[in-house]
C-alpha cells in the first residue's frame, strides 16, 4: 500500500509539471509574438459613465466596463472644447468626486484610458449642468410669536424656546410640543449628550437641570451683576459665564463650585468653547481672547470690536462676528484657523450655523433678511436667497446635513433641501 501511495503523488507531481510547462510556453510564445510586431490587446474604454451629487461642494463621477487598462486619467473641459488633466488614479478605481465647483457653470467630463503598453482610449463625454437647489420643503408656524431665544440640542432631536416667561421644548422631527413651562429663563445650554440643561434664570441665577424633565439637579450661586452669556465643555464638568461687565468665571457643574475668576478685558461678555474642551474664546467691545482652558490662561488676543464666535464641528476654524465699532456699524464674518490666522472675511454675518461635514456655513446677512451658503475652505458664496422680508432669528442644519431650517421673528419655521440638480447629456466616443 505504501508504494502506491508514493507511485500516485509521484504520478501527480509529473502531471503538475507538466501542466506548468505548457502554461510557460504559452506565455513566451505570448511575449516573443508581442516583441514581433504584433500589437497588445487593446484598451476597451469604460462602457458607462455616469455623476452623482455628493454634496454642495462638488460632484462625484463614476465609471464602469473598461477592459486592459492601467490608469484612468479624467479630464474636464470648463468651456465645452478645451479638456485638460484633473486627476490620475490606477485601475481597478472606478470614481473620483470634482471638488469646489462654480454653481453657476456647466462642466464637461471624458475618462482617458492608458493601457500597460501606452495604448490610450477616450469614453464618451457627459455635460454636468450643476445647479444648487435650496427647496423649501415646508413651512408652518410653531412658537408663540416674538421669541427671544432658540436653542437645540447637540443631537438635533430637540428644539427649546422661551418668550415671555415661558419656556418651550419640541420635538424637531414632528415639531410637537413635549413640554412647556412656566420660568423667568433667558437663556439655556447644553451638554454634549443633550441629558442636562443649563438655564440662565432671573439674570443672576444658574440651575442645572436634568432633559427633557426639567427637574432642577444642582444651583451655582453666582456673585455676577447680571449674566449675559454662558458655555460648556463638552463633557459637561465646566460652565464658563461672564456678566453685563465682562466679568468671567469658571465654574465646576459637578461641585457647583466657582474654580477661577479670569483675568480678561473689559466687556468680554460673549463666550464660546472649543468641541475638545480645551480653547475658551471670549469676545467682547476690545478683543477676543483665546484662552488655554486647562491652565487658564490667555494665549492670544485680537484687537477688534467682536460680538461672537463659533467653532465649526471638527475645532479647525473659527467664525467671529465683527464689527467696524462699538457703535455697531458694518458687520463681517472673520474666519480663522486653529492657529488663529486670518483666511478670509465677508459682509454681514449674523446668525449662523456650520453644515455637519464643516464644508458649507449658512449665514444671515442684510438685517436678518438675505440667507447665504458659503464654502468653508474658501469664503466663496455659492447661494444666496431672500426671507422674503421676515427677519430671521435661527438658522441650523439638520444632523443629515441634507436639510437646513430657519425661524424668523414671527415664530414661522421654514425647512429648506439642501442639493444639487445635476442635468447630464451624453456625447459621442
Amino acid at each position: 500500500m505504501a508504494k502506491n501511495n508514493k507511485l500516485g503523488r509521484s504520478e501527480t507531481l509529473f502531471e503538475w509539471l507538466n501542466s506548468f510547462n505548457i502554461i510557460l510556453l504559452a506565455l513566451i510564445l505570448t511575449i516573443g509574438t508581442w516583441s514581433c510586431g504584433s500589437s497588445p490587446p487593446p484598451v476597451i474604454p469604460p462602457s458607462q459613465l455616469w455623476i452623482t451629487s455628493q454634496s454642495a461642494t462638488g460632484l462625484s463621477l463614476n465609471w464602469s466596463g473598461g477592459e486592459g487598462v492601467g490608469s484612468y486619467i479624467v479630464e474636464r473641459s470648463d468651456d465645452g472644447q478645451t479638456f485638460y488633466e484633473i486627476v490620475s488614479v490606477k485601475s481597478p478605481t472606478s470614481s473620483f468626486t470634482d471638488s469646489y465647483l462654480d454653481t453657476t457653470k456647466s462642466y464637461k467630463y471624458r475618462i482617458k484610458c492608458v493601457g500597460w503598453e501606452d495604448q490610450v482610449a477616450y469614453s464618451k463625454t457627459i455635460t454636468a449642468e450643476y445647479k444648487l437647489n435650496n427647496k423649501l420643503l415646508s413651512t408652518a408656524s410653531i412658537f408663540p410669536k416674538n421669541l427671544t431665544n432658540l436653542s437645540l440640542s447637540p443631537d438635533g432631536a430637540y428644539m427649546i424656546g422661551w418668550i415671555d416667561r415661558h419656556f418651550y421644548i419640541l420635538n424637531t422631527s414632528t415639531w410637537s410640543y413635549i413640554a412647556s413651562i412656566s420660568a423667568d429663563i433667558r437663556a439655556a445650554y447644553f451638554t454634549q449628550d443633550s441629558k442636562l440643561l443649563v438655564t440662565i434664570e432671573d439674570s443672576k441665577k444658574i440651575n442645572i437641570r436634568t432633559f427633557p424633565n426639567l427637574i432642577i439637579q444642582k444651583a451655582l450661586n453666582t456673585n455676577s451683576t447680571s449674566i449675559y452669556s454662558l458655555a460648556i465643555t463638552p463633557t459637561g464638568h465646566l460652565a464658563v459665564i461672564s456678566d453685563i461687565v465682562g466679568s468671567v468665571e469658571v465654574w465646576d457643574l459637578n461641585n457647583a463650585k466657582l474654580i477661577q475668576k479670569l483675568e480678561s478685558n473689559p466687556y468680554s461678555t460673549a463666550l464660546t468653547i472649543s468641541p475638545d474642551g480645551k480653547t475658551l474664546i471670549t469676545c467682547g467691545r476690545y478683543s477676543f481672547d483665546v484662552w488655554n482652558l486647562d491652565q487658564r490662561k490667555m494665549v492670544v488676543s485680537i484687537y477688534g470690536y467682536f460680538y461672537d464666535a463659533l467653532f465649526n464641528h471638527r475645532g479647525t476654524i473659527l467664525s467671529v462676528t465683527a464689527a467696524e465699532s462699538d457703535t455697531y456699524g458694518k458687520i463681517g464674518g472673520n474666519y480663522f484657523t486653529s492657529d488663529w490666522a486670518l483666511m478670509y472675511n465677508t459682509v454681514g454675518v449674523l446668525e449662523r450655523a456650520f453644515s455637519p461635514d464643516d464644508s458649507l456655513e449658512l449665514f444671515v446677512s442684510e438685517n436678518k433678511t438675505k440667507l447665504n451658503l458659503i464654502l468653508v475652505d474658501n469664503g466663496k458664496i455659492i447661494r444666496t436667497f431672500s426671507s422674503e422680508g421676515k427677519s430671521v432669528q435661527f438658522v441650523s442644519f439638520f444632523t443629515d446635513g441634507e436639510k437646513y431650517f430657519t425661524i424668523s421673528s414671527d415664530s414661522e419655521v421654514k425647512i429648506y433641501s439642501n442639493t444639487i440638480l445635476v442635468k447630464l447629456w451624453t456625447g459621442s466616443f
